[in-house]
């Protein structure tokens, strides 16, 4: 970790749907593996001069940049090559302490609970892809998938100024909770969603739709569901191959 490497005691640990990957599905890089990459914790021990002190919190960013990567060098964590990750490519935050670079540490306030600062990162994820859309005036969307990411998502277009933010899903359950939030559901199960969000807008179509299932399926809804110049937004982990038919109706052509 360097000179600047913060001992920190785990406090709260998500499961992400990739941990369910790693641990029943064999799609870990390697084995053993500890896993637990959205995690936050308390100090217990700081450099000289750290801006932490013990018995600060804090949320941890799991990625460690390559620093000579070029990728890196830009801001660019994610898409760099040779970079670390905690849960990943190393032990992550199923343990009790771990070391942790002081530049990948989040200051969290005290009166915030561990578990739900452990939720920074995937919040931070979503975020990180609704940033993406240039939101015009009113802007309507739609969310395909309300997963915990999909969730997040569609909290952040509202945080973010969308007018009214649609969510779609298949899961009773997942479209309580939306609903319970305030969004207007559509059942994917029940019809078509791209006919649903339609009649929703008046034929129109979303000016932001984000694909948050990783299905093909539900990218070509996404992009069909798109208004005259919508935005769409890849979210979810694609799962298969993907086509986009021509068939009249599917995808819009010029009249």
């Amino acid at each position: 970790m360097g000179d600047r490497s913060v001992l920190v005691r785990v406090g709260g640990v998500g499961v992400c749907g990739s941990d369910v990957l790693r641990f029943g599905r064999g799609k870990a890089y390697h084995y053993p593996l500890v896993l637990g990459h959205e995690f936050s914790a308390v100090v217990e021990e700081a450099p000289e001069g750290s801006r932490f002190s013990p018995g600060d919190r804090a949320a941890v960013f799991p990625l460690l940049p390559d620093p000579a990567d070029p990728m890196t060098q830009i801001g660019e964590y994610a898409v760099s090559s040779g970079y670390d990750y905690y849960g990943s490519r190393r032990d992550g935050a199923m343990a009790e302490f771990l070391h942790v670079p002081e530049a990948n540490l989040v200051p969290v306030a005290r009166d915030v609970p561990l578990v739900h600062a452990a939720m920074v990162e995937p919040a931070a994820v979503a975020l990180h892809a609704m940033l993406k859309f240039q939101l015009p005036a009113h802007a309507t969307a739609l969310v395909i998938g309300a997963g915990p990411i999909g969730a997040l998502a569609a909290q952040w277009l509202r945080i973010l100024g969308a007018s009214e933010v649609y969510v779609a899903d298949v899961d009773e359950r997942k479209r309580a909770v939306m609903d319970g939030l305030g969004f207007p559901v559509t059942d994917a199960s029940a019809g078509d969603t791209v006919d649903a969000v339609r009649e929703l807008t008046g034929g129109r179509g979303v000016d932001c739709a984000v694909e948050a299932s990783g299905l093909p399926a539900t990218l070509v809804q996404a992009i069909t569901a798109a208004a005259p110049l919508g935005q769409v937004v890849l979210l979810g982990d694609i799962s298969g191959d993907l086509t986009l038919p021509t068939r009249p109706g599917l995808l819009r052509s010029p009249p």
